[in-house]
């Protein structure tokens, strides 16, 4: 690393970690004081949960931290004079682009882990450290579901006096996938197992219905075990279908690996599961996301002398076309959410016509490059 790049280095860590504090600040405020009005919680509450939350906030802070670090980190170079100085040197624009670039590909590096892994194993310690913080805090309240069990593709639940599997809940039909129940006696041991490939819950008679499945009984003697073919019948679980939607929502207690094999398993039973890969595709755009706004900032090194801009201007400009950039793209996600379009396009569309908005700004200063 040459003198020059230490010194843009130095200047845009410090700008950015201003940056991240000021956002956490401000964020950690509006929570805390939103949190210590509610009444059914205490302050310690409000607090461990405005902990957990914090690293999901990351996917938001650390793109607009980038973007700003860049700025102000040219801002002061400009207001020196020193910018100038460094292009003069035979220091050209595309290395301190690509300078930047590696700054903000560590704090894309840093943000998808705190997001991705770091988040997820705080959800997953929530109900833990705060008592019936799924009421608390209008969370669903977090049953069965842990990361380990879920490495398979199976989501497994203990009943009163069984334990069951599952690949998948569709809360749109009701019904649970792939479903197979191990029924053991007081001594703790296997008396019978079944398994439907679907089962749909019934408000009416809140009851579990299958169209065909399998029973296997007969496991705790020294009998062989029978087996037979059911057609539709009953399938004895307590649990209803509100149970399952709270299992559900704890998909944000998964790290990005997990997550990503479980919907990879799910995936082959032809469920829709375009939220959840809405999900996961948001993490990864939002690490891509620190890296298009810090580039975008830097679109003022084409103008190093600072009589030639107006620093106000600039800031306004670019806070304004961020906003309208992350509401653009809760937009398209909202619509894979919806299945009204791919998630894959939903979350990295908007992204790409980034990409093609600052590649004909730097083509069209190629020469000063």
């Amino acid at each position: 690393m040459t003198k020059l790049q230490r010194m843009i280095t130095v200047e845009w860590i410090k700008f950015f970690i201003g940056s991240v504090i000021a956002f956490v600040l401000l964020l950690s405020v509006g929570n805390l004081i939103s949190g210590l009005l509610r009444s059914n919680v205490t302050a310690y509450e409000v607090l461990i949960n405005h902990m957990i939350e914090l690293p999901g906030n990351a996917s938001k802070i650390f793109p607009v931290s980038c973007l700003t670090g860049t700025l102000f980190c040219i801002n002061k170079l400009q207001s020196r004079n020193e910018l100038v100085a460094i292009f003069a040197s035979g220091f050209s624009r595309m290395k301190f682009v690509v300078t930047i670039i590696i700054l903000s590909f560590f704090a894309a590096l840093i943000q998808i882990y705190l997001a991705g892994y770091v988040y997820p194993f705080a959800q997953s310690k929530k109900n833990i450290l705060i008592e019936k913080s799924g009421t608390k805090f209008r969370n669903l309240e977090k049953k069965a579901i842990t990361s380990s069990t879920i490495g398979t593709g199976k989501i497994w639940f203990k009943g009163s006096n069984y334990f069951f599997s599952f690949t998948h809940y569709d809360k749109s039909s009701k019904s649970l996938i792939d479903l197979g129940i191990y029924a053991y006696d007081k001594n703790f041991l296997l008396t019978e197992k079944s398994f439907t490939g679907k089962a749909v819950f019934e408000p009416t008679t809140s009851k579990w219905k299958s169209n065909s499945s399998s029973l296997i009984s007969g496991l705790s003697n020294h009998e062989h075990p029978r087996t037979i073919e059911l057609g539709p019948s009953n399938i004895p679980l307590a649990e209803t279908s509100d149970d399952f939607i709270k299992l559900e929502s704890d998909i944000n207690a998964l790290n990005l690996h997990t997550l990503y094999q479980y919907l990879k398993n799910i995936g082959r039973s032809g469920i829709n599961i375009d939220e959840y890969l809405v999900q996961f595709y948001e993490k990864i755009n939002a690490a891509i996301s620190c890296i298009l706004l810090s580039v975008f900032a830097a679109v003022s090194i084409f103008r190093p002398n600072r009589r030639q801009s107006s620093f106000g201007k600039t800031i306004a400009f670019v806070f304004v076309f961020t906003l309208l950039f992350w509401l653009l793209i809760s937009y398209f996600q909202e619509l894979g959410n919806s299945s009204r379009l791919p998630p894959l396009y939903a979350c990295f569309t908007v992204s790409f016509i980034f990409v093609v908005y600052l590649a004909v700004i730097y083509i069209k200063n190629r020469k000063l490059t």
